[in-house]
Order: C-alpha cells, then sequence, then structure tokens
C-alpha cells in the first residue's frame, strides 16, 4: 500500500469560528489531515480533537494531501 504524498505548514489558529471553519474544509478532501504540536497528533477533520491542541499563542504543524490544491489555497491563510 503507497501513501499519498503530504504537504506540511506551520500555523495559527485564532478562534473558535477559524477552527471549525477549518475543520469542515477539511472534511471535504479525500485523505487524511493531521494536527501536531509537540509530541501530540490529532485528527484535522475533528472538532475536538482539533480545539484540544491548538493554543493561539503557539503554532501547530498540519499535515494533509498534496492534491488538495483548494484546501491548501484555504490554510494558506493561516500560515507564519
Amino acid at each position: 500500500m503507497t501513501s499519498m504524498p503530504m504537504k506540511t505548514k506551520r500555523i495559527k489558529i485564532h478562534n473558535i469560528t477559524d477552527i471549525s471553519t477549518m475543520v469542515h474544509e477539511a472534511n471535504l478532501i479525500c485523505g487524511d489531515v493531521i494536527l501536531r504540536r509537540g509530541k501530540f497528533a490529532v485528527d484535522g477533520t475533528s472538532f475536538l480533537g482539533v480545539i484540544s491542541i491548538v493554543n493561539s499563542d503557539e503554532p501547530v504543524i498540519i499535515e494533509y494531501p498534496e492534491e488538495a490544491k483548494q484546501f491548501d489555497e484555504f490554510i494558506s491563510k493561516f500560515g507564519i
């Protein structure tokens, strides 16, 4: 089984509305969306997972399929 090539970005999410929108957008793509901070990783399609890892003062790493061009465009506004 081959895995899908993933793209990685450092992002900062600032509020609940941004988290909700990001989770909605993540659910629209085919493939995994993973958020990481330190040793923790959560499913980017889970509102509760994302809210548990996001801290408005610290960036997180997001990984998503390279082929998800529309999601890449969307998530770029949170890039640092």
